[in-house]
């Protein structure tokens, strides 16, 4: 008697768990927004225009009334890489757009005209709709670094985007940014060859002693996850 019981109970929450389950699965798929967008940046040299472009994947999938109690209402899910301009001599511009959810966010900015977050079925829908570039003023440009010796991740230096010159010596300037939805395929491969270091690295890329990101410098607060996501590292030889 006491093992139907048993028997009950337990085959009671292996339904309990797969209902859950079910449901889990069924709202995160009716709830979540996706799409591939490009951003491109062009920067004036004395040797002409230059170019360069990442295409970017964006997820939001809104959380549940369970994950959302203590937490944001929409997760955040992004994969591919840093835009990678060329500027010759050895020198090159990244702009990190994977870093602190600038691609899950930048289309809305700037098509809604809003800041920060850039959160709702109405607003996602109509980025998934959108065609067309849109042009990304300056002002919401992604971090923008480079590297005095690119072999060297702890020479990472930041770039100011009204003041190119600056970093980089006369006849430099931003010229443009934009942004688009595109069925392209994420971009992959671009940063790790210039940054042939960038899949062996699991630290910030300047080292510091300090614990909070509040009191780093901007670059102290970099990393590879900034350049790529996911990164995929080599798996460890065996001895």
């Amino acid at each position: 008697m006491k093992r139907d019981k048993a028997r009950t109970i337990f085959n009671s929450l292996v339904v309990g768990v797969c209902l859950l389950v079910a449901y889990t699965v069924f709202w995160s798929w009716s709830n979540t927004y996706t799409w591939h967008q490009k951003l491109t940046v062009t920067v004036e040299t004395p040797s002409g225009d230059v170019s360069g472009s990442s295409v970017n994947k964006v997820s939001w999938a809104k959380n549940d009334a369970l994950g959302s109690v203590n937490g944001a209402a929409w997760s955040y899910g992004p994969r591919g890489e840093a835009v990678v301009v060329p500027l010759g001599g050895g020198r090159f511009l990244f702009a990190l757009t994977m870093k602190d959810q600038y691609a899950g966010n930048i289309v809305g900015q700037v098509l809604f005209i809003q800041d920060g977050r850039v959160w709702g079925t109405d607003k996602f829908e109509a980025i998934q709709a959108h065609k067309g570039a849109l042009k990304v003023p300056f002002y919401r440009a992604p971090m923008l670094v480079t590297f005095t010796d690119i072999t060297k991740p702890e020479t990472v230096k930041l770039v100011d985007p009204e003041n190119l010159a600056a970093t980089f010596g006369e006849g430099f300037a931003l010229k443009s940014i934009s942004v688009e939805i595109t069925d392209e395929k994420v971009t992959n491969g671009a940063v790790e060859r210039v940054l042939g270091w960038i899949t062996s690295l699991r630290t910030r890329l300047k080292p510091t002693s300090k614990r909070y990101a509040k009191d780093m410098t901007p670059e102290e607060g970099v990393s590879p996850s900034d350049f790529k996501t996911p990164i995929i590292y080599p798996k460890e030889q065996k001895g």
